[in-house]
């Protein structure tokens, strides 16, 4: 509180976590759906309800349904791999029946042993247009799926991404699934035809990576 911007917030803004820790340990605070936190003396508080007025007069009114939990960890946030920690409080796994036959299988995964940081957050089809005004991916044709990772911990590396699906192509695109200008981005793949494929992704510190991938 040694500048009045300081001691006029009460809270700051944050997703998913905030931690306290010194050398060698820490506790985080999680939480599946609030974003203010405040630290003071050792104090750590989140923000439950704002209940504002404007520009919502009825905000945070009525029921209030959320969860939170405490997590003591060894080392530092990113030894701790904090924001992995988060995202798995907010979307925790869903497990579907399934007949006792159906096949399991992963359809992509990170190796965790070489890129703790990496954090495959979404897999999911390629947005679509009409077909008068026809996205990027729909132009080429084809089978696409989109993969999107972010980097949590400020590190830079290659990822090694396994996947059950025969890879033909790579290609690096922004947020809006268009292709990325002058890209240098590192794409490599090697697929066994029929079978599977490996994937080898160049990252830098806290990127935020969009990949289309073209199966068979």
């Amino acid at each position: 509180k040694n500048t009045t911007w300081d001691l006029a917030k009460f809270e700051v803004c944050g997703h998913h976590w905030a931690d306290v820790n010194e050398f060698g340990f820490g506790v985080a605070l999680l939480n599946d759906c609030k974003y203010g936190y405040s630290c003071e003396e050792n104090v750590l508080r989140l923000s439950l309800l704002r209940s504002s007025k404007q520009p919502d007069a009825t905000a945070d009114m009525g029921m209030q349904a959320f969860k939170y939990g405490l997590l003591a960890h060894a080392g530092n946030h990113a030894d701790a791999q904090l924001a992995r920690r988060g995202l798995e409080f907010n979307v925790p796994l869903r497990l579907t029946p399934s007949e006792p036959s159906a096949i399991v299988r992963s359809f992509f995964e990170v190796d965790p042993s070489t890129t703790p940081s990496l954090v495959l957050e979404t897999v999911k089809l390629p947005e679509n247009s009409p077909a008068d005004k026809p996205t990027f991916l729909q132009a080429q044709g084809g089978q696409w799926i989109i993969l999107r990772l972010w980097e949590s911990a400020g590190a830079r590396g290659h990822a090694k991404i396994s996947t059950s699906l025969n890879i033909k192509q790579l290609i690096h695109l922004n947020i809006l699934e268009n292709p990325v200008a002058d890209s240098n981005k590192t794409l490599r793949f090697t697929a066994v035809p029929g079978a599977s494929s490996t994937l080898d992704i160049a990252f830098l510190p806290f990127e935020v990576i969009t990949i289309a991938c073209k199966i068979e």
